[in-house]
């Protein structure tokens, strides 16, 4: 069970923090990429092994807008969903757990949304090879790419595509350093488990304000970020 929430918490985190920077107006770049303001991807989840044939069938969703954006996060069959939401204008975040019916919530500050983006950018290069191999993911061209990270057996297998920008690249592939287009399918492998996030879905089109509500809903505890550090197993969430 800790090896799979290790392994699911670090597939969080390759996006997590990248859905906080798309912003800006949607317009047309050379190529006929469009640079996007809004959007909602779907990702599907498999994993090989029978101790990772639990993520089988987990999704991760990710909602952006000029002004929010969300994470949205469904495991082994339920079992552990994390949420998380940013208001951009705010800068103000909030991160929602339930862990096998223990649910927390977690506000985060101006103060610590800026510390986990510095933590970012701080990071060391992250070596990114192209390689001469496509594939067609939800409907887009996507190149492979093979990218070098720290705490991964072997690099990361990325399929990216050009005809999608998202406004402020740089800051959106953060996770994946070194990018020209963004990732809609990636393999990682961490502790003899190997497990693929692929979009199934994807949706240029307005989100629904909806989505970003930052109400705490009705039977979570409000605690501390720390706290939900140590409730996923100090995966670093």
């Amino acid at each position: 069970m800790t090896n799979l929430i290790k392994l699911g918490t670090f597939a969080i985190l390759l996006v997590a923090m990248t859905i906080t920077s798309c912003n800006s107006s949607k317009k047309t770049t050379a190529g006929g990429a469009k640079t996007v303001s809004e959007g909602h991807i779907v990702y599907d989840i498999t994993a090989d092994g029978a101790a990772g044939a639990a993520l089988n069938g987990s999704t991760m969703e990710i909602y952006f807008t000029p002004d929010n954006a969300k994470m949205a996060m469904n495991m082994m069959s339920g079992m552990m969903k994390i949420d998380m939401i940013v208001d951009n204008n705010k800068k103000e975040g909030l991160m929602l757990m339930d862990m096998m019916g223990q649910r927390k919530a977690a506000k985060m500050s101006k103060a610590e949304l800026e510390e986990k983006e510095k933590e970012q950018v701080n990071k060391k290069p992250q070596k990114a090879e192209y390689v001469n191999n496509y594939k067609t993911i939800a409907g887009y061209k996507c190149q492979e790419v093979h990218v070098t990270m720290d705490g991964l057996d072997d690099p990361a297998i990325v399929y990216v595509t050009e005809q999608i920008k998202p406004a402020h690249l740089d800051k959106v592939n953060m996770q994946f350093s070194g990018l020209k287009g963004f990732p809609l399918s990636w393999t990682i492998e961490q502790s003899g488990m190997k497990m693929t996030m692929r979009a199934s879905e994807v949706s240029l089109s307005k989100v629904d304000k909806k989505v970003f509500d930052m109400t705490i809903p009705s039977g979570y505890t409000e605690t501390t970020i720390e706290e939900m550090q140590q409730m996923g197993g100090g995966m670093g969430m």
